[in-house]
């Protein structure tokens, strides 16, 4: 049995914890997130690698108890585990600036958003609508997408639309209220996951179970339907969207626009329904083709536009 002195191979245990926390309080392992769907990605490649790094010092500890007195082993393992809950508390810490960096940045967005005039074809057009008096939903209904782009072309056209006893519902991306709510639901989510990265598995809250969750076979698949609604609103907000001079996705106002003209489809409805709908839209409307072809229904052009050659 070796000596109750002989701290050696314990010191190189928390030395190594130590140099960790140490990158961290420096910023070395900064993070920045870029969206919702990217900081899921970032806690849970953290989460995974703080497992990794507790388990490791756990088995070296285990290794030695066949080295050291029992009572050294506990000693020094309280000593380790306090040493590791240091470093845990900094990647927090981190962690939770990133958070809240990442919401101010959204609100700012939001806000941007709000400040942002309707261009003059829009307000021409609402100046056109303002003086009908024989305006009905389905004609309002049909003119909705046309001002997705324009948060305050939006509301105008709500506000004649009031006038007319009509009520328009616009998508929540389009809705600052709604979006500055959901930003912070976003943020409050987002804390409590993070008070529970770093906690060993089965010793967290429950309720963020589903937030940990990682598929290998779907990494990219989020498992928290509270979480992923987060992302299918805010990370699809048009002014937060990447510029790139290829276009390769949609904007949010344009898959706005895409789902209105599919608000009718009935989930039952099977392959052969949704592809007579797109037809009729693509013909309706022949300057969506090309963003049809970005959108969900991609297949379906591509089913209408094959039947179209063999006609």
């Amino acid at each position: 049995m070796a000596n109750f002195n002989n701290y050696r191979d314990f010191d190189e245990i928390a030395r190594g914890i130590k140099s960790g926390r140490s990158e961290w309080e420096k910023g070395t392992h900064k993070r920045t997130g870029n969206s919702y769907a990217h900081i899921w990605q970032i806690m849970n490649n953290d989460r995974q690698f703080f497992n990794n790094e507790r388990n490791d010092y756990k088995q070296k500890i285990s290794d030695l108890k066949h080295t050291y007195h029992p009572d050294l082993i506990a000693k020094q393992t309280e000593r380790i585990d306090m040493e590791f809950d240091k470093m845990v508390a900094v990647v927090v810490a981190a962690h939770r600036s990133m958070i809240k960096e990442f919401t101010r940045s959204r609100h700012e967005q939001v806000t941007k958003m709000m400040r942002t005039a309707p261009t003059q074809s829009m307000l021409n057009l609402l100046e056109t609508l303002k003086m009908r008096d024989d305006l009905d939903s389905v004609e309002l209904h049909d003119l909705l997408p046309v001002f997705f782009d324009n948060y305050h072309a939006m509301r105008a056209l709500q506000t004649i639309s009031r006038e007319h006893g009509i009520t328009l519902h616009a998508p929540i991306q389009l809705d600052c209220a709604s979006m500055h709510k959901m930003i912070d639901e976003a943020e409050a989510y987002l804390l409590g996951a993070c008070a529970e990265m770093c906690k060993p598995k089965g010793k967290g809250d429950i309720r963020y179970n589903d937030f940990f969750t990682v598929n290998s076979e779907e990494k990219d698949k989020v498992y928290a339907p509270a979480y992923q609604s987060f992302i299918e609103v805010l990370d699809y907000v048009p002014q937060l969207q990447d510029c790139s001079v290829e276009k390769n996705k949609l904007s949010a106002a344009e898959k706005a626009k895409i789902d209105w003209y599919y608000r009718d489809v009935a989930e039952s409805a099977t392959k052969t329904d949704i592809a007579e709908h797109t037809k009729s839209v693509m013909e309706a409307h022949p300057e969506m083709v090309d963003l049809l072809k970005l959108s969900d229904y991609a297949e379906y052009v591509e089913i209408v536009e094959a039947a179209k050659e063999t006609a």
